[in-house]
């Protein structure tokens, strides 16, 4: 989905439509310097920085298009969700693992919360999110995004707390399921569900939203590939698994060898 120069630049409020230019300051002074530093001083500074927020994992969907639970897919030695729990839990003091199906996760060190509305898809692990978190604010991933970037994720968590969700916008459009939200969103959120309307889009524009545009933060590298995601057996197979950053050097070897033969899915 495209979108306008105008719209990847504005602030949604369901009473005031304004425009936000990208240069306001919604980031603290340090913020480009933070994203300098090494990874350890970087991880350092963002449990100090982000104690109010809580990390969350979606993985409640069926995985139908992949054919098999894409969170378990494995990237050669480690599996896609425990992959994502590293990273994210090397940023937030604490993270939740939505899902309706727990058992198949025991293996992470990880509270698991269910749906309380099941079956309405990614709007309903946003609100079990949102109402059973120990913090005003969360920061929400799905379980099948192999390289997400915590810079970039460092850079969406460094807003003030004045909106009510903070969200990226790629070249491909939106990223409402890699975004910060605030719990005062609750209540519209609950509206939207109860509604009928399951688009996380449309709720966002009934909130006070501030879309970051790729400009913001086109200096992190490989930070658009942050939001590439695993739904297709294909998607998988194209998958270069050597760009895995942080992965052990014997993992990578073994994902080297071990992508010719992801096609046998």
């Amino acid at each position: 989905m495209d979108l306008s120069k105008s719209v990847i630049q504005t602030c949604f409020h369901p009473e005031s439509h304004a425009s936000v230019d990208a240069s306001q300051e919604i980031f603290p002074a340090q913020t480009t310097q933070s994203l300098h530093n090494n990874d350890s001083d970087a991880i350092s500074e963002k449990r100090t920085q982000q104690e109010s927020i809580t990390g969350v994992i979606l993985a409640g969907g069926k995985s139908t298009r992949m054919g098999r639970n894409k969170a378990l897919l494995d990237l050669g030695g480690i599996c896609l969700i425990e992959k994502t729990y590293q990273t994210m839990s090397a940023l937030f003091p604490e993270v939740i693992l939505i899902t309706n199906t727990p058992d198949e996760y025991a293996f992470l060190n990880c509270r698991c919360q269910k749906d309380i509305y099941p079956g309405i898809g990614s709007i309903a692990g946003l609100h079990a999110a949102l109402s059973t978190s120990n913090t005003e604010r969360i920061f929400v991933v799905p379980c099948d995004m192999p390289f997400l970037s915590p810079p970039l994720i460092n850079l969406l968590c460094q807003t003030t707390q004045t909106y009510d969700a903070v969200v990226p916008v790629s070249d491909k459009g939106m990223e409402p399921l890699h975004a910060l939200y605030h719990r005062r969103c609750l209540q519209q959120l609950e509206q939207a569900i109860t509604h009928g309307d399951k688009k996380i889009q449309n709720f966002l524009r009934n909130i006070w939203t501030y879309f970051l545009p790729v400009s913001a933060y086109r200096h992190i590298p490989h930070a658009e590939q942050a939001f590439q995601n695993v739904n297709r057996p294909e998607d998988y197979a194209a998958l270069d698994l050597t760009q895995l950053n942080e992965l052990p050097a014997e993992w990578q070897a073994k994902a080297s060898q071990s992508v010719h033969s992801l096609e046998t899915l």
